[in-house]
């Protein structure tokens, strides 16, 4: 918990007036002690501990009653916020705990539930960043296995871009005109845990999403393939891609984004989401769709579709009830 020794005239400040100073510390100690039974609650169920993270240093003295016992302290250090968030994670992470979770010292009412999902999803394998979003555009929490500096960088503190701007570090790219990403990177998180793809389909036409479309430019329909990419070997598609763009040539990625009905179209499909067909502009072909039929049908549309685009762009035919994505990447010649 990050935390502000709470004394008149450097506390709460913005809310004077209408409340005096006095009172304005006292509302801080008030906010201090519930926030603090709240971590002090979830910590007593396992997995967490609870740390005041804590300015000036010197005030150590002010924090006795107000903080449960088994509460720890340490001094916070750095110029900016930013600086402090960063190095309150690296000392954290560097005296043996395993992820650190950092909360403001302002959300009394922040529900115990959020706090243990918090905790959860930190516990899991494998390195990870987690954020609890606030309505006024920043966040309550952050949740880290690493000290990753960029994500303290660059952002303008106590202002509404702060959540937009952390996100920017976290997330590359866009689908949409702002409608979709935070619900994708939510989805994402489960094809993460499962290791497996997943197709995500968004009607923003659909009367009970209206919201979707608000003056968003999301109106319609849009399917995401959502895929994990393994940590250790880079996937053949991207290898593609990286020769395509590091080359100036062209290439077709033929990926299957839609098997409903996929078994009743074809017998004994075995059709794998995300299963690919890659061509080179030399005509090199590579597949991991293993129906005959279908890989051929395949094979046949991407060179068809090679000579004739002229630049990126999606190209789509159904075969029966099954769909396909053909993406042709590459740069236009220097001049």
């Amino acid at each position: 918990m990050m935390i502000k020794a709470p004394q008149a005239g450097t506390s709460k400040t913005r809310l004077v007036p209408p409340l005096t100073q006095d009172e304005a510390a006292a509302l801080s100690v008030c906010f201090l002690q519930d926030t603090a039974a709240n971590i002090a609650g979830v910590s007593s169920q396992g997995g967490a501990e609870g740390v005041a993270v804590y300015t000036p240093v010197g005030a150590e003295a002010a924090f006795d009653g107000l903080l449960p016992e088994r509460f720890k302290l340490l001094a916070q250090r750095g110029e900016g916020f930013g600086e402090r968030l960063l190095n309150a994670t690296e000392d954290l992470l560097a005296v043996g705990y395993q992820s650190v979770c950092l909360i403001d010292s302002d959300s009394p009412t922040l529900p115990s539930t959020l706090l243990q999902a918090a905790v959860s999803a930190l516990a899991r394998a494998g390195d990870r960043a987690i954020l609890g979003a606030a309505d006024d555009g920043g966040y309550y929490l952050i949740g880290l296995k690493r000290a990753h500096g960029h994500l303290f960088e660059k952002i303008d503190w106590s202002t509404p871009r702060v959540l937009s701007q952390t996100l920017d570090c976290t997330v590359t790219g866009a689908i949409s005109g702002g409608c979709l990403e935070l619900d994708v990177c939510e989805r994402a998180r489960g094809v993460l845990l499962k290791d497996a793809p997943a197709l995500v389909r968004y009607d923003t036409t659909a009367a009970d999403d209206i919201v979707w479309g608000l003056g968003l430019g999301c109106n319609g329909v849009v399917e995401v393939l959502l895929e994990p990419l393994p940590t250790r070997a880079m996937p053949a598609h991207l290898a593609l891609l990286a020769e395509c763009l590091n080359h100036q040539e062209r290439g077709i990625i033929a990926t299957v984004f839609n098997i409903r009905n996929a078994a009743q179209s074809v017998t004994n499909a075995q059709i794998k989401l995300g299963s690919r067909t890659l061509v080179r502009g030399d005509g090199n072909v590579s597949r991991e769709i293993d129906v005959r039929e279908i890989a051929a049908r395949v094979e046949d549309d991407a060179r068809e579709a090679l000579p004739v685009m002229n630049r990126a762009s999606r190209y789509t035919r159904r075969l029966s009830a099954w769909q396909k994505f053909l993406s042709k990447w590459f740069n236009r010649p220097r001049r």
